[in-house]
């Protein structure tokens, strides 16, 4: 049975590290400047690529393991807000910081769906 996730935004296009820690969460992002994203990717975003896959396609394309719990997304998600949060840069890096947490985001919030409790 298909597994469709919420399309978030057709922005979110950053490409995705094989890998997961909730120890780094930078881990699982290779963020480039938005103008290069959008160069290579046009207007096609992580979540509409993952729209209508199957719960393993979805944890494969993250890098998540079958024991993925909420608490260890949770962790991850704080850690990397604390590490790019915008309000926490000087200005000249608060648009990209920006992106990079909306773009966290919408994968976490993905890989919540397929987390354990």
């Amino acid at each position: 049975m298909p597994f469709a996730c919420a399309v978030f935004s057709a922005d979110f296009g950053a490409p995705i590290k094989n890998s997961f820690s909730p120890r780094n969460p930078s881990l699982l992002f290779d963020i480039d400047p938005p103008e290069q994203q959008q160069a290579e990717q046009g207007n096609e975003g992580i979540a509409l690529r993952m729209a209508c896959q199957s719960p393993d396609a979805i944890r494969m394309e993250l890098g998540l393991g079958p024991e993925l719990k909420r608490a260890d997304l949770q962790r991850c998600r704080r850690r990397f807000a604390a590490q790019n949060h915008p309000d926490r840069l000087p200005p000249q890096f608060r648009e990209a910081a920006e992106q990079r947490m909306k773009t966290a985001n919408a994968l976490l919030d993905a890989a919540m769906l397929l987390a354990h409790a």
